[in-house]
Order: structure tokens, then sequence, then C-alpha cells
């Protein structure tokens, strides 16, 4: 997994106040098998992850890049640069996870 943050537009208010940094995610499935997987993020009081594909499909031996949205409570993102986990799980195999470091930019 590779997760790469949109440095275009580091943080931005959502309509519920809350603020959000944009990521791509790329999932390498290195099995032979198509794989599901869930994604999800950790490391702030209630952060959570927005993506049109809540379940992502990478056929065997492929690559697929997912654009996502992470929100947080800005009572816990304060300015600067918190540290954050984003959690690929395979559906169809529960031994395939993989937890990979990232940032959040707050305000």
């Amino acid at each position: 997994m590779d997760i790469i943050r949109d440095r275009a537009s580091l943080v931005r208010e959502t309509n519920e106040g809350w603020l959000e940094n944009s990521y791509s995610v790329k999932i390498i499935n290195v099995s032979e098998q198509t794989q599901r997987y869930q994604l999800s993020v950790e490391g702030l009081p209630g952060i959570r992850l927005r993506s049109d594909s809540p379940v992502v499909t990478v056929k065997g031996a492929e690559t697929e890049t997912v654009a996502v949205r992470v929100e947080a409570d800005p009572q816990y993102a304060t300015k600067g640069s918190h540290e954050i986990h984003f959690v690929i799980q395979s559906i169809d195999d529960s031994s395939l996870k993989v937890e990979e470091k990232s940032s959040f930019i707050g305000e």
C-alpha cells in the first residue's frame, strides 16, 4: 500500500465543521487471486474515512488507486501535522492486513 496526500488542498472544512484531508491510496495485490479490501483509518479520536468505494476489488497481480477523504474533529486535529495510520484488510483472506503511516494536517 502506498499513501499520497493531496498537496493541492492541505485541509478544508466540511459542512459538518470537521477538517478534511484528501489522499490517494495505491493498493497492490501481490497474490494471484482477486482480493476485496476494506480501508480504514486510525490515529485521532473519531477519525473517519470517506470513499466512493468502501470495498475495493483488485485482480491478482494488479494495482488499484483509490481516492479517499479523511475527516477529523477540529477539537483533536489542532494546527500542524498529526500521525495517522491507514489500514487495509482483505475481506477474502483475514491474514492479509497492512498498516501504513501517514499524516493529517490540522487547521
